[in-house]
């Protein structure tokens, strides 16, 4: 009779079972037995050990990859540091991530962005602090992660030290700070923070540098973005400044004779298309070479600018002024009946002669001449006649005595 085999134990390969499918499920926890293995468990284990790194590793790789895929998209910094925050817990150790960046002459580090686990955040968005003497100078002198896995014995050893004594106010012990560095430029700091001491190794730099490396690209972009965006706006700003140097007069800030004469060519030809009424306002400043001798150039400056800005504020809505030469103006009013283009101008020469203007502290009370000219439906004339007829009846305003209305209507 043959002897029957002796059964094989195998029980104890099942910690060795579960690690290994965890493992195929992207799982990179677990626990081994630690003590009483065969040399074949002992093989074993070193053979799972090697593939967690290998598995984290190939992790880490992919999340990285990833930042840079965040930055390509275009999303913000904040935005990818939260997916930093949320996407490396289960591979590195940290408890609250934070970011602060360089003042532009790098003597102030502030703090952009901070996220803990649970804890309310002490240091907040805004807050700095000086480079000077800082230990945070020599990170970035280095170019290399700082591990600080006792925070409660460093501010012992550095009591001067601010931002130590706030973080460990919210339950930090260690942390690991990278420096954000891009094509050798220094932008600011990311900080990994634990609340256990003793929590990093050597072994963590590695991954958190190529984090840092991401992050300083993105940042650098950023600031490019900002600075081209910023350029744009000035020189949008500075193309609106010439457009309205060009169109304005540049001592009373209305209209100039170009622009105040296009908008009238442009009201009559509008207006006449729709069959309305029409008329231009011409205005003279009464006696103003007597008001230049007596006082001084800058004195009928500062009357003209006064009247200007009456004028503007007592049109309406549809109404333009421009500064039509010297001490003259011309109104271009919209559509309006000839009663409304009169009651305009009547409440126009009103306006001016109620409210003396100052010059050099002391009032002085000025009139104007006004000469409406009128256009009807039907009979629509081009900008150089309606302005011949205003001025003609102006001329008849400062020939009956100055300081007063009258109208022409164009034939």
């Amino acid at each position: 009779m043959p002897k029957s085999a002796t059964p094989v134990n195998t029980g104890y390969l099942q910690p060795y079972r579960d690690a290994l499918a965890g493992l195929r499920a992207g799982h990179t926890e677990f626990d081994l037995p630690s003590s009483g293995q065969s040399e074949e468990a002992a093989l074993l284990q070193s053979a799972l050990e090697f593939a967690r790194e290998q598995t984290r590793a190939r992790r880490e790789a992919q999340q990285v990859l990833h930042i840079a895929d965040l930055a390509v998209e275009g999303l913000s910094l904040e935005e990818t540091l939260e997916h930093i925050f949320t996407g490396f817990r289960d591979s590195i150790p940290f408890d609250r991530l934070g970011c602060a960046l360089l003042t532009d002459d790098g003597s102030r580090a502030v703090a952009r962005w901070a996220k803990p686990m649970s804890s309310e955040t002490v240091i907040k968005q805004g807050f700095s602090a000086s480079m000077a003497g800082s230990s945070l100078r020599q990170i970035l002198q280095t170019g290399k992660p700082r591990i600080i896995n006792d925070l409660e014995e460093y501010l012992g050893e550095h009591p001067e030290s601010v931002t130590t004594r706030l973080v460990l106010e919210e339950g930090i012990r260690s942390s690991l700070t990278c420096p954000l560095i891009a094509q050798g430029k220094h932008l600011g700091f990311l900080f990994f923070s634990s609340w256990q001491k003793f929590t990093y190794q050597s072994m963590h730099q590695e991954i958190f540098i190529r984090i840092a490396t991401q992050i300083s690209c993105l940042i650098e972009r950023s600031r490019l973005h900002d600075r081209l965006e910023s350029l744009n706006q000035r020189l949008i700003q500075a193309q609106g400044e010439l457009e309205r140097q060009a169109t304005h007069d540049a001592l009373t800030g209305i209209y100039n004779r170009r622009a105040i004469l296009r908008t009238l060519q442009a009201q009559l030809g509008r207006l006449g298309l729709a069959g309305e009424h029409c008329g231009a306002i011409m205005i003279d400043v009464d006696h103003f070479k007597r008001i230049n001798d007596q006082h001084g150039h800058q004195a009928g400056d500062a009357v003209l600018q006064g009247i200007a800005a009456t004028l503007a504020r007592h049109l309406r809505a549809e109404d333009t002024v421009g500064r039509y030469g010297g001490e003259e103006f011309l109104i271009v009013v919209g559509a309006a009946r000839p009663e409304t283009v009169l009651a305009l101008a009547e409440r126009l020469r009103r306006a001016i002669e109620e409210v003396p203007i100052v010059v050099n502290g002391a009032q002085h009370a000025v009139t104007i001449s006004v000469g409406a000219g009128l256009a009807i439906p039907g009979n629509f004339p081009d900008t150089a006649r309606l302005i011949q007829c205003a001025d003609r009846a102006l001329y008849q305003a400062k020939a009956n005595g100055r300081n007063r209305v009258c109208h022409c209507t164009t034939e």
